[in-house]
């Protein structure tokens, strides 16, 4: 680490729980213990850059100060998380670790003033979501290119919707797929939306040490820099906030939001509709995995300890669990936003963290299973078939209502197709109802891959939509770059 440039959160050293948590190994680290540390260390390097941007400390004096904080490996991990219940976050201890390695240097007084635990926490915090959402957005990305090229292939392949779980109407498989698409584009959307903002409060939410340090400072400090008195310092937390902003590659708020918590919980949504969608799309595949279904199945699924006859379908099994998990996950971080009480509550700001990290593991686990999902599924359009001509006549009795009205009634379709033994029966029972110059008709609108409507317009447009906000996403971000 050279300069003042944040260091990275490191890997976590102990993960844990995993063995609880089969399938999220290789994402446990982006969300531990380690990669908090590191958030917490970049967010106070970053303040301290903050600080020397705005003339308050020199940057060479600056410098010294980051040097001498070292990297995340460099502190005692399990000795800060057993600290951390004597002061109710773990931001207390890594500042007692911290000031030890710069005792002596001229700017060590710089470090973390002005600020409270809080402001560290909240903004190491959105240091990690802003990764997460990053990594995520990017694995959605190759998910929706491969969910659409499913729905392409499969655009017109005829299979049985079902309603209620019973038999309803023809549909096509690439519709249902375009739907798993464009769910999973709302998602990467939601989570595209969220700002990463910096927390700037001070003890209280009032900003009032920034305004102390800007009257202290006889360089060319914040107030001096905008013009103001040295004595009002008017936009001082401002100025502060847009400077660590931009040291960390955050967003400025533009007011302290430490009990104004709406935003953690819009991060928590968009983070567990990425699982959601993903427990979405793996109960479709889980469904028509059962070998008396046969319509989906994983290649290479998982075995059995006790059944080696068993292919099991342990990639959506586990994209089920995570999302199962979600909504408890989401309920705490809402009742959180409620309990938000004083200028910082007294366990429901804490209740957020493990809530939040756990949506955020949830979110990348998602998306990884759902790429190794798309990787394997196999889509059986004979099996599909089968059981389209197996629902019999019934799945297109809707359209023998309409288009044999006013010959026909709905109440002699009805007792045509309820009495009748197989499709040719139900053929002869409806060719006595029908007037004979309209007999004719009948194969055709008796057969179900003819009645599935819109469905193939449908796929095209689901994924056009899908297309064009990707092509305006991509404009957009190489405009602000």
């Amino acid at each position: 680490m050279t300069g003042i440039d944040p260091p990275r959160p490191e890997a976590a050293r102990e993960p844990g729980m995993l063995l609880f948590a089969p399938g999220t190994a290789p994402d446990a680290a982006a969300v531990g213990d380690g990669a908090l540390l590191g958030a917490l260390l970049e967010a106070e390097v970053g303040w301290l850059g903050a600080q020397a941007d705005l003339g308050l400390v020199p940057q060479e004096t600056a410098a010294e100060v980051v040097a001498a904080l070292g990297e995340p490996a460099d502190y005692p991990l399990g000795d800060i998380a057993a600290d951390a219940a004597s002061g109710g976050n773990p931001v207390i201890p890594f500042l007692a670790h911290a000031r030890e390695r710069v005792t002596g240097l001229p700017a060590a007084g710089a470090l973390h003033r002005g600020l409270t635990s809080q402001d560290v926490m909240d903004t190491a915090m959105m240091l990690l979501l802003a990764r997460t959402a990053a990594q995520v957005r990017s694995r959605l990305d190759g998910v929706i290119g491969a969910v659409a090229d499913l729905a392409r292939t499969h655009r017109s392949m005829p299979c049985l919707a079902h309603t209620l779980t019973q038999a309803a109407l023809p549909t096509t498989a690439g519709l249902r797929f375009a739907h798993w698409a464009r769910s999973l584009a709302e998602a990467r959307d939601a989570l595209a939306g969220r700002m990463p903002t910096v927390q700037l409060g001070g003890a209280a939410g009032t900003r009032a040490a920034l305004g102390e340090m800007a009257r202290a400072t006889t360089g060319t400090g914040s107030a001096r820099a905008t013009g103001a008195s040295a004595v009002d310092a008017p936009a001082a937390g401002e100025d502060f906030e847009a400077a660590w902003a931009a040291r960390l590659g955050l967003v400025p708020a533009g007011h302290p939001w430490h009990v104004d918590r709406l935003r953690v919980l819009e991060w928590a949504q968009a983070l567990a509709a990425v699982s959601l969608t993903g427990q979405r799309i793996a109960r479709d595949v889980l469904t028509g995995a059962r070998p008396e279904v046969g319509e989906l199945r994983e290649a290479d699924g998982g075995g059995s300890s006790a059944m080696p006859q068993k292919s099991n379908p342990t990639v959506s099994v586990l994209l089920s669990r995570t999302g199962q998990e979600a909504p408890g996950l989401l309920a705490t971080v809402a009742q959180a936003v409620g309990q938000a009480v004083d200028e910082r509550p007294d366990g429901a700001w804490h209740a957020e963290w493990t809530a939040l990290a756990r949506l955020q593991l949830g979110a990348l686990t998602s998306a990884r299973l759902l790429a190794d999902l798309l990787d394997r599924v196999v889509v059986d359009v004979g099996a599909m078939r089968a059981h389209l001509e197996a629902a019999g006549p019934g799945v297109v009795s809707e359209r023998l209502v309409h288009a044999l009205a006013p010959d026909v009634t709905a109440a002699q379709i009805a007792e045509a197709l309820g009495g009748a033994t197989g499709a040719a029966d139900a053929h002869a029972r409806l060719a006595a109802a029908v007037p004979a110059a309209r007999r004719a008709e009948l194969p055709a609108l008796l057969d179900p891959t003819g009645y599935t409507g819109e469905a193939a317009g449908l796929v095209d447009g689901l994924l056009a939509a899908i297309d064009r906000f990707s092509t305006v996403e991509d404009s957009s971000e190489g405009r602000d770059s």
